[in-house]
């Protein structure tokens, strides 16, 4: 499937000018103005001060993508080349890989193998590049298992497995990207959602029972819990979220299904920790 793009490398100058000169009305969308959203802010903010300080940027950045481009054609026959070899089973449903030769490759390779594996099983949603990593890293072992939303990956029996589960579950890694109001998911009966209060905005925590909130500045991740997670106490100091789970006396399922909300400022600093949905408490800094 192809789509063609006619006016990708045509400006906003030249389509006002355009219309300008064959007396053409157009109408602007008063929402482009406002930088409540991250497209805006690069349009109103990023794109000025790059057309100001570095008036070749988009000459460096068209190159940039070609010369990607070329290395990514490169990559994607290497990849076909390497699944000759690796492949020992393909269905619709699940794909099986020698574990052995998938690991003897290079990480550049390794990584392209798992989302072209994805693809071709359907999967069509955004996989956590840690998830990626783990799945790369694997090496001498005799079992391993990650589950993601509808996509399980195994490791045993000398095989490497990709296969589709019937039903969605909370798996050991989950990341959810909010970029403005418009975003919005739904995660095991939990539906994430932005609002707009009193010139805030607050990530909304909604399931059949109640709705939860807390403040929050775009952009932001809805994420599972890190070993390495610390959020802010109320003293102004920081606790490991283990701890705080701990306290909690949750197990690991539970922890599982703690939605963590980072917010992606300089300090990566987290801002709540949901766990209402199941029974137990939240942390709101």
């Amino acid at each position: 499937e192809k789509y063609l793009r006619p006016m990708l490398e045509i400006n906003r100058q030249e389509i006002e000018s355009y219309l300008i000169q064959n007396n053409i009305s157009w109408c602007t969308d008063s929402t482009n103005l406002q930088n409540d959203y991250a497209r805006n802010k690069i349009r109103n903010l990023l794109v000025p001060f790059l057309n100001e300080n570095f008036p070749q940027w988009q000459e460096g950045l068209v190159s940039a993508s070609e010369k990607f481009q070329a290395d990514k054609l490169f990559f994607e026959a290497v990849v076909s080349q390497k699944l000759q070899k690796l492949v020992k089973k393909q269905t619709e449903t699940e794909i099986v890989l020698d574990l052995d030769k998938f690991c003897s490759l290079d990480f550049a390779l390794k990584q392209r193998i798992v989302y072209r594996m994805l693809n071709s099983l359907g999967f069509g949603e955004r996989f956590p590049f840690k998830l990626v990593k783990e799945i790369c890293s694997w090496k001498n072992i005799s079992k391993a298992q990650i589950k993601f939303s509808k996509i399980k990956i195994a490791a045993k029996n000398e095989k490497i497995v990709f296969s589709v589960l019937d039903e969605a579950v909370i798996s050991e890694g989950f990341s959810f990207l909010f970029e403005d109001l418009k975003t919005e998911f739904e995660h095991e009966g939990i539906r994430l959602f932005v609002k707009k209060s009193e010139e805030k905005n607050l990530l909304c925590v909604q399931t059949e029972q109640n709705c939860v909130c807390c403040g929050v500045k775009f952009p932001f991740l809805v994420r599972s819990f890190q070993q390495d997670d610390f959020i802010k106490t109320a003293s102004g100091g920081f606790k490991k979220v283990s701890d705080v789970f701990s306290d909690w006396k949750l197990d690991e399922k539970q922890k599982n299904k703690v939605l963590v909300v980072q917010l992606l400022d300089s300090e990566l600093s987290l801002r709540a920790l949901f766990a209402s949905h199941f029974g137990a408490q939240n942390w709101i800094v």
